[in-house]
C-alpha cells in the first residue's frame, strides 16, 4: 500500500481573497486619481483661459471708454467754441439796439416784436397809423449808423386778415376804426457802431 505524505502548508483562502481585495483597491484608487488629476488639469486650463478672457475684455472696455472720452471731450469743446461764436455774433446790447430803434420811430410808431437770427440778422415788426410813418420810418433806419442795411420785407393794414375771411364786416370797421399799418423790416447790424453806441450809453 503506498501512502502519499504531503510536507508543504495548504493555501489559505482567505488570504488570497484579501490581496485581490487589496489590489482591486488600489486599482480603483489609482483610477480614482487620474481621474481627479485629469480633472482638475482640465479645470485649471479653463479658469486659465477664462481669467485670459477676462483680462482681454477688461483692456477692450478700458480702451473703448478712453475713445468714448476723448469722443466726448472732443465733442464739448467743440460745442463750446460753436456757443463762443454764436455768442460774439449776437447783437453787443440788445437794451442798446431797442433803444435805439425805439428812438427812431414816429410818434405813434410802435414795435410789436423783434427776432435775431444767427447769421446777425433782425427782423422788426412794427405798426403805424399812417403809411408815411412806415416811409419815415425806414428813411431813419436807412441813416442809422447802427444798421448797416434795411429792407422792408412786407407791408399790410390791420383789415387784411379780416378782408381773408369776412369783407362786409371789414368795410363797417373801416368806417369806425383807423386802420393800422403792419411793417416788418429786415435789418443788418454795424457791430462796432453798436459797441460805440453802447459804450456811449454806459458812460452818460
Amino acid at each position: 500500500m503506498l501512502i502519499e505524505i504531503n510536507l508543504l502548508p495548504k493555501k489559505d483562502r482567505r488570504s488570497m481573497s484579501t490581496i485581490m481585495i487589496a489590489i482591486a483597491i488600489l486599482l480603483i484608487l489609482l483610477i480614482g486619481s487620474i481621474y481627479i488629476i485629469f480633472n482638475y488639469q482640465s479645470a485649471k486650463v479653463e479658469v486659465d483661459s477664462l481669467t485670459n478672457e477676462l483680462q482681454t475684455t477688461k483692456q477692450l472696455r478700458a480702451i473703448q471708454e478712453q475713445k468714448l472720452t476723448d469722443v466726448t471731450s472732443t465733442t464739448a469743446v467743440d460745442q463750446l467754441k460753436t456757443t463762443i461764436d454764436w455768442v460774439q455774433k449776437l447783437p453787443i446790447s440788445t437794451v442798446a439796439l431797442l433803444q435805439h430803434l425805439t428812438a427812431l420811430l414816429p410818434e405813434r410808431g410802435f414795435i410789436l416784436n423783434i427776432t435775431y437770427a444767427d447769421s446777425g440778422t433782425v427782423t422788426l415788426t412794427t405798426q403805424f397809423d399812417t403809411n408815411r410813418e412806415v416811409a419815415y420810418y425806414l428813411n431813419e433806419l436807412e441813416n442809422s449808423d447802427v444798421i448797416e442795411s434795411v429792407q422792408l420785407r412786407s407791408l399790410n393794414t390791420s383789415g387784411d386778415e379780416l378782408e381773408k375771411t369776412n369783407k362786409n364786416l371789414k368795410d363797417k370797421l373801416m368806417k369806425v376804426l383807423v386802420p393800422r399799418y403792419v411793417a416788418v423790416y429786415e435789418l443788418h447790424l454795424n457791430r462796432q457802431a453798436l459797441k460805440a453806441l453802447e459804450k456811449k450809453e454806459g458812460e452818460s
